[in-house]
């Protein structure tokens, strides 16, 4: 059995070293001032295993939305160029249609 509990303490060590070093990230990444950093970390050792995987989850989201807001706007970009060939083209096509009846007549 002891040599079960060792793996699960070395995984889980592993685990909060990697989880603190990843928060440790996400705050210096942060947009937030540094005396509102400096105030997190120095919350952090009051704080339970809860909040700070609360604290985490919020980080990681606005990382990641502060991350991917330039794809967004580019592919609205690029959806609105797309809708806009569309309508020209429906367009051009209907003009065509209408043409073409007005030679049947």
């Amino acid at each position: 059995m002891n040599q079960q509990a060792t793996p699960n303490e070395k995984e889980l060590a592993q685990n909060l070293e990697l989880n603190a070093k990843k928060l440790a990230i996400l705050l210096y990444n942060s947009t937030m001032p540094s005396d509102i950093k400096d105030a997190w970390i120095a919350l952090l050792p009051k704080m339970s295993t809860e909040q700070i995987d609360q604290l985490f989850n919020i980080l990681e989201a606005k990382y990641l939305d502060g991350g991917t807001k330039d794809i967004d706007e580019k592919y609205r970009k690029e959806l609105e160029k797309v809708v806009k060939d569309f309508e020209k083209e429906r367009d051009e096509d209907h003009e065509k249609l209408i043409k073409q009846i007005k030679q049947i007549r």
